[in-house]
């Protein structure tokens, strides 16, 4: 949308080169509206320095009237206020002309093509009658099926099932639909974070102890495995146990047996083992910290989690579940999410997954003081972080000190390259380093420091 003829004349061949890009053009602000309602338009190139009104108040139209449509906003301005100005009303983007580089322009046009085809699968997901759920373990993605499927088939056994993945993605979640589908779920479903407690302590919790077999044993106590007789036992962070626990540990799993600390007696249990972790356990073995035989008596099955940035197809239906939950806590009635919120949780990478998302969603209903969840209830980490201002041809850079513009354009450069790199490469370092031409290492300290969070490494 734009009436400048030297820009019109210079993207003609542009979007000439990409057959699939249908283009149109509209040179005032109601030849645009007529056209938005009559063709099926994903995108908008708006100029603000518009003859039949200012680039603001035809911003607000188009989001009020088209709120599906990517508006990038392409002005002679350089100013950075403005750029943010037009970013806070709800553009997708702000690129300064004269365009120094076509290829800019192409790249944030395929951005907003993604953002926009990811919002329709959200829509898709959010409209869709009956949630796919074990328990409060929940998504519809095809990994996340997969794993449906496999809580299915090894429930009914007894089989040890081992469930790795990161942080916050729902390990314990899986650990509980696989007791609950089992012939065990009217038992016991006993857990234990191994990290939590040093070595004497998990012992003790793991196994019991007899009266006076160390300080502070005044009585005797049972452990875990014989509370859980019967039923299931869950070891969370089992990657941190002390080789000495792990040989007890592989005795329960080989022989059905526990001694208690203290006692030389053997005492019988029928126990189930789902065990998680975080950690890389074939790296553990090669470094001699963990035991092999151990290992693959609990790794009989493996369940490996996707981080929630590898499954935001998902993040839709997670998010409703977390606003029915939470609203019904504390009382309130928060109805859902609008556009642009959804937008900053598909553009956010998620360090903290699952349980990041709860707990963010958990503050902004008690937050929030309408009847939808808004940006003003997100966090400033998930509201700002990829609506990064381009700095590298902006001439309002020139109106401020060397070093400031400089680190302003370096910076501006580098978090949005990343955050491309990280979504082409589904958040995988090793295929992201590779497309940057960095080594491992040096990746990891720039991500580390835009914080965009640990990602998974192959």
């Amino acid at each position: 949308m734009d009436n400048d003829p030297e820009l019109l004349k210079s993207l003609k061949p542009l979007f000439g080169r990409y057959p699939s890009f249908a283009t149109y053009h509209a040179g005032s602000l109601q030849a645009a509206v007529d056209m938005l309602g009559a063709e099926e338009i994903d995108i908008v190139l708006l100029n603000p320095e518009l003859t039949d009104s200012n680039g603001g108040s035809a911003l607000k139209l188009f989001k009020k009237d088209f709120p599906e449509i990517a508006v990038v906003v392409v002005s002679t301005s350089g100013s950075i206020e403005d750029a943010v100005s037009f970013l806070k009303e709800g553009a997708f983007d702000f690129v300064q002309k004269p365009f120094t580089n076509h290829e800019k322009l192409l790249n944030v046009i395929n951005n907003a093509i993604t953002q926009k085809r990811l919002l329709c699968k959200a829509r898709l997901l959010e409209n869709r009658l009956e949630e796919r759920e074990f328990g409060e373990f929940i998504g519809s993605s095809s990994s996340i099926l997969k794993i449906f499927d496999l809580i299915n088939s090894v429930a009914k056994t007894d089989v040890s099932v081992l469930i790795e993945g990161e942080s916050g993605t729902g390990k314990e979640l899986i650990a509980k639909a696989v007791h609950s589908k089992s012939n065990r779920a009217h038992k016991k479903f006993v857990v234990i974070n191994c990290a939590a407690l040093p070595e004497t302590l998990l012992e003790s919790e793991l196994f019991g102890h007899e009266k006076g077999s160390f300080t502070g044993a005044i009585s005797s106590h049972k452990g875990l495995f014989e509370e859980a007789n019967g039923g299931t036992v869950f070891l969370d962070e089992i990657g941190e146990i002390a080789p000495s626990t792990q040989v007890k540990l592989l005795r329960v799993l080989q022989e059905g047996e526990i001694k208690r600390v203290g006692s030389s007696d053997t005492i019988r249990v029928n126990v189930r083992v789902l065990s998680a972790t975080n950690r890389d356990l074939k790296r553990s073995l090669a470094e001699g910290k963990f035991r092999e035989d151990l290992f693959y008596r609990l790794n009989v099955v493996n369940i490996n989690v996707p981080p929630l940035r590898e499954r935001k197809d998902d993040i839709p239906l997670l998010a409703r579940h977390f606003l029915k939950k939470f609203s019904e806590k504390v009382a309130k009635e928060v109805r859902g999410f609008p556009k642009e919120v959804l937008e900053c949780f598909f553009l956010y990478h998620w360090p903290g997954n699952i349980r990041e998302l709860e707990n963010i969603i958990e503050r902004g209903v008690v937050l929030s003081k309408g009847d939808m969840f808004t940006l003003a209830d997100l966090p400033p980490m998930v509201r700002e972080r990829d609506r990064i201002v381009p700095a590298d041809d902006g001439s309002g850079l020139f109106k401020i000190p060397f070093k400031s513009a400089k680190r302003a354009a370096v910076e501006g450069f580098e978090k949005r390259y990343l955050n491309n790199i990280l979504n082409l490469s589904q958040g995988n370092i090793t295929r992201a380093s590779q497309i940057a031409g960095l080594d491992r290492s040096n990746l990891k300290k720039l991500l580390r420091k835009y914080s965009f969070g640990e990602r998974k490494s192959l």
